[in-house]
Order: structure tokens, then C-alpha cells, then sequence
């Protein structure tokens, strides 16, 4: 029995599945006119081919995603181990763990940031590291909790 769980912020279908299966559609809708109403043979073939390399790429996109949503497990934490969605640990096992904030400067422009993000890297005496985003989980409140375990 767990003593505390954090379920993950979002887990949706957004965009990056959405997205791509609708630039599908109309790429089959396009396939189906251009074959019915191009009478050049080389030309209808060159198009369907286009079109089956996006319907292809936008297949492993959403495919893609769907992998992430799936992935997306609560982290739970015990009182002698913690269960991340990239294993399971024990607190004796953890060699380190911290909020580490990422910053991504522009190009050509080191002083302006374009995007930042802060982790919660968990690192275990083997060197594996379980990382978790704030965009995913409320690693602040995971911190805390831990801490408070770990104590």
C-alpha cells in the first residue's frame, strides 16, 4: 500500500496525436481524388507515393504518442522504495536525487532563454536515472514527500 501517490498532470490525447491523424485523413482523401482524376499515370504515381510517405510519417507520430500516454504511470512512494514509470527502487538504492533546471538559450543569442524546464532526477548507486518533468508530475510535492520518508 503505497503512502503517497502523484498520478501525472495530463494524460490526454492532445495535439501531437490529433494532428497528424487529421493531415492523414486528408492525405487519403487526396490519394482517392488524384487517383480518380489524374490521367497522366507517372504523375498519379509520384503523388500517391508523396502521400503515402506523410500518411507513413504521421502513422509513427501518433503511434508515437500513443506509446507516451501509455508510459504515463503515477510515481509512488513507499516506505522502503519508490515506483517511478522507469522502475522501481529502493531509498537505500538511491544515490542521489535533486531538481535540476534545464534552460534552452536561441541561437546566435547566448543571454536570451527561449524555454526552460525543471526535472526531478533520481539517480541510483548503478547510475540509472529515473527522470521526471514538471510538466509531467508535481516533482516539488515528489521532493517534499521524499525527503520526509527518506528522514
Amino acid at each position: 500500500m503505497p503512502l503517497y501517490t502523484f498520478n501525472p498532470l495530463k494524460i490526454s490525447f492532445d495535439f501531437y496525436l490529433w494532428i497528424p491523424l487529421f493531415i492523414m485523413l486528408l492525405c487519403i482523401i487526396a490519394g482517392y481524388t488524384a487517383q480518380k482524376n489524374m490521367p497522366d499515370k507517372n504523375r498519379r504515381l509520384t503523388v500517391l507515393m508523396l502521400l503515402s510517405f506523410v500518411i507513413v510519417i504521421g502513422l509513427c507520430t501518433s503511434a508515437s504518442r500513443l506509446y507516451a500516454i501509455y508510459r504515463m504511470k503515477p510515481v509512488k512512494l513507499y516506505t522502503d522504495h519508490i515506483e517511478t514509470p522507469f522502475g522501481t527502487t529502493t531509498y537505500f538504492n538511491i544515490k542521489d536525487y535533486f531538481i535540476r533546471l534545464q534552460r534552452d538559450y536561441k541561437p546566435m543569442q547566448s543571454e536570451a532563454i527561449r524555454d526552460s524546464m525543471r526535472y526531478l532526477m533520481i539517480i541510483e548507486r548503478n547510475d540509472k536515472t529515473h527522470l521526471l518533468s514538471e510538466g509531467d508530475y508535481k516533482i516539488d510535492s515528489i521532493l517534499v514527500k521524499m525527503n520526509e520518508i527518506i528522514e
